[in-house]
């Protein structure tokens, strides 16, 4: 299974478990997920914050990799997040699921436990050694606690079977750095408010919140670098931007599930504890923000540039 990096280039979108009366609403992701596939997304990452991984049980969990598995058909790539810390978990969980519906696992830097680097290195190693799987790396000091740093980051990315990075450090020199030290791993970002920044200093792609709600205009945003057109790739962030930005107002995947709720209405702003439901002054924010997106993309003629 090992070797297939290319593919994890693009938009992946973070997508969101969507609960009704707290169990997992299989057919809202469904439709979800066929309107990704329709908006031309590059891929789908299930299971990691976003998608609250960690709130799910064991059994949860394995149903909705199966479940996703089975609504993608292999028509994109899945990327399923490992919601563990502990060495022995993580491949005990990848050995289990591994095979060929899931294109890579994404596996975060071990939380809580704060190991040091050489600790954080051997974390990858003897999972890529023992699982022979494809793995994407994820930096995420904000939730994790530790930073992966530069240096441990190149020795990760030259282990067999690391298929991509995804950088939420907010460090804009990141994929600059790491891609003079390395050509072939792709490296992502996970902030949607940077996402253009990112690309444009080397980065590959994004795993994002934001595709969520508006996939078509993130696509459209990724087309537009990728053709080197700056008056698109200004005037879509431009729009973007406002958006991007309140989906961190409260933690997330509350205002997204919330803006979700908003556009589909077949989906609930649930989330699970102990995350809370969108505050009050969150749901106006989203709602005025929303308006003023609709209202910028036609003033500003930026449908065409999404329908192209």
């Amino acid at each position: 299974m090992q070797g297939s990096r290319s593919t994890i280039k693009g938009i992946f979108t973070a997508i969101i478990t969507p609960f009704k009366r707290n169990a997992i609403d299989i057919e809202s992701l469904e439709q979800l997920i066929e309107v990704q596939i329709v908006s031309a997304v590059n891929g789908i990452v299930i299971a990691d914050s976003t998608g609250e991984g960690h709130s799910l049980s064991q059994s949860e969990y394995y149903a909705l990799v199966k479940n996703v598995a089975a609504v993608l058909k292999n028509r994109i790539p899945l990327v399923v997040s490992v919601p563990h810390c502990s060495t022995t978990q993580v491949i005990d969980v990848i050995t289990r699921l591994k095979n060929k519906t899931i294109e890579a696992f994404l596996v975060a830097a071990p939380y809580y436990l704060r190991p040091q680097q050489e600790g954080i290195f051997e974390h990858y190693r003897q999972i890529t050694n023992k699982t022979k799987a494809n793995i994407v790396m994820c930096n995420i000091p904000y939730r994790c606690s530790i930073n992966i740093e530069n240096a441990t980051t190149l020795r990760i990315m030259d282990l067999p079977g690391i298929s991509a990075v995804v950088d939420l450090s907010g460090d804009l020199e990141y994929p600059t750095i790491l891609r003079d030290g390395n050509d072939h791993v792709p490296i992502l970002t996970g902030n949607d408010t940077t996402y253009a920044a990112h690309r444009l200093n080397g980065g590959d792609g994004i795993v994002s919140t934001l595709s969520n709600l508006i996939p078509k205009e993130m696509v459209a945003l990724e087309r537009a670098i990728c053709e080197g057109d700056y008056k698109n790739t200004k005037k879509l962030h431009k729009l973007i931007f406002p958006l991007a930005k309140s989906m961190s107002c409260e933690t997330n995947p509350v205002p997204l599930k919330y803006a979700i709720s908003c556009i589909y209405k077949y989906v609930t702003p649930n989330v699970r504890l102990p995350l809370t439901d969108a505050t009050t002054s969150t749901r106006q924010l989203i709602h005025t923000l929303l308006r003023k997106f609709e209202r910028e993309k036609q003033e500003h003629e930026i449908l065409s540039i999404t329908q192209t």
